[in-house]
């Protein structure tokens, strides 16, 4: 599993940690979409990584997509707040980093 590192000029790490975002990331192959929570993570020296991970709790699985820098920056304030805190639509390009 590979982790983005990235220096975030728009979200600090709190402002997003546990938050529920929907999602549409698209593949080359497939898209991934619905409802999950951030989950953030700091190396320490001002990197950030986000996942957004979607728990599966009957089937005891949970699914993790982990954002690279080009969805990162797509991560907005939701309009709807009944569905969701922030969201986040676009193509995942591991090669935008």
């Amino acid at each position: 599993m590979k982790t983005f590192w990235l220096k975030s000029r728009k979200w600090m790490r709190d402002d997003l940690d546990g938050k529920l975002v929907e999602f549409r990331i698209t593949y080359a192959d497939a898209i991934a979409e619905g409802i999950g929570r951030f989950i953030m993570r700091g190396n320490g020296l001002e990197l950030l990584a986000a996942d957004i991970v979607v728990p599966h709790p009957k089937e005891y699985f949970d699914n993790y997509y982990h954002l690279p820098d080009c969805l990162f920056e797509k991560i907005e304030v939701h309009p709807d707040k009944t569905k969701a805190d922030f969201r986040v639509y676009g193509l995942f390009d591991p090669g935008s980093e």
